[in-house]
């Protein structure tokens, strides 16, 4: 890893502020100093012991140091990681409502990028299945995990190839100049750089794929995710299949709605189905006084059935409920 990974470049700073050398640090911990040295460059995470004991010499709070240790032993991303770790610069757009139904997906995108080494991940998927939404979720969940940060590029607008890059550029902020072309600038940017970058909506033009290729391959600390309808097809992608949420059974007719709740599950366990949650909170966000009952679920278990469990199709029908019921909805 480059040096000053998240924890890595913590410990450095803290140990510099407290004017304490390596040497020292390792002698008041009780390890080699090429331990220390390897731990602030990101080579080794510290094992529970030695952990335990950095919190010691750099008098982490006792109540604070469950956190400390997960953090130094690689839970960044966690409230360790944000209250410890140093801030990350990022244009993530701030998503206002709780992500529903991807937590495993979340789980999976992380090994990937985190333990696999994977340097190209793409979402693919059908449009409105929340593959930008679940690439930005991942993108703020691992960014503690980049020295450099995470920056979102729209790419929705774009019907040319050769704007691509400028678009990155303008993500990045830097600012293109006429004295080389805008592919060497930004190559030149990101060179030494550990950083995410999210690349939204290419489908349209996954022609400019050689250009990511190109940025991958001479950016060696660069890892990039992508979200389209379609892979890009480079060597080195990884592929992710969004799949839409997961929506209640039918239920065997004829039944009625009491009888319906009572066969199949009971209110609260329909709700455990990430379609119907998600479409329970937009509806509830539109009209405050709709609750679920066993007289609508059957219907709005059907409207999410019918709505494919795409979540952005989901989210557009179900404010209407202050208009209409479920079962004029359906």
């Amino acid at each position: 890893m480059k040096e000053g990974s998240a924890f890595g470049g913590w410990l450095k700073e803290r140990r510099k502020a407290r004017d304490l050398t390596q040497a020292e640090l390792a002698r008041r911990v009780g390890c080699a100093v090429v331990t220390i040295h390897k731990i602030e460059t990101g080579a080794l995470r510290p094992s529970r012991e030695i952990a335990e004991r950095l919190a010691a010499c750099l008098d982490v709070p006792a109540a604070e140091s469950l956190q400390f240790i997960g953090f130094a032993r690689g839970g960044a991303a966690d409230a360790a990681g944000k209250r410890f770790g140093p801030p990350r610069p990022h244009n993530l757009p701030a998503q206002l409502t709780p992500l529903i139904g991807r937590e495993l997906d979340v789980a999976a995108m992380r090994h990937r990028i985190l333990e696999e080494g994977a340097r190209l991940v793409t979402l693919v998927g059908p449009p409105g299945v929340g593959k930008t939404r679940l690439a930005l979720s991942v993108a703020a969940d691992l960014m503690q995990h980049f020295e450099d940060g995470a920056f979102f590029v729209e790419l929705a607008s774009l019907t040319d190839p050769s704007l691509v890059i400028p678009t990155i550029a303008e993500a990045l902020h830097i600012q293109l100049s006429g004295a080389s072309s805008p592919t060497s600038q930004v190559r030149g940017y990101l060179g030494e750089r550990h950083l995410l970058l999210v690349l939204d909506n290419f489908e349209q033009i996954v022609e400019a794929a050689a250009q990511v290729a190109d940025l991958l391959q001479h950016c060696p600390w660069l890892s990039v995710l992508v979200t389209s309808r379609q892979p890009l097809r480079l060597r080195g992608e990884r592929q992710v299949h969004v799949r839409p949420l997961a929506v209640p059974p039918e239920a065997p007719p004829p039944i009625g709605p009491a009888r319906w709740a009572t066969k199949n599950s009971s209110l609260e366990e329909i709700t455990r189905y990430p379609a119907v949650a998600l479409f329970l909170k937009h509806a509830q966000a539109a009209d405050a006084e709709f609750m679920l009952t066993s007289t609508e679920a059957p219907a709005i278990s059907a409207l999410c059935r019918r709505l494919d469990g795409l979540p952005l199709a989901i989210e557009l029908v179900a404010p209407r409920i202050r208009l209409l019921s479920p079962s004029a909805l359906l």
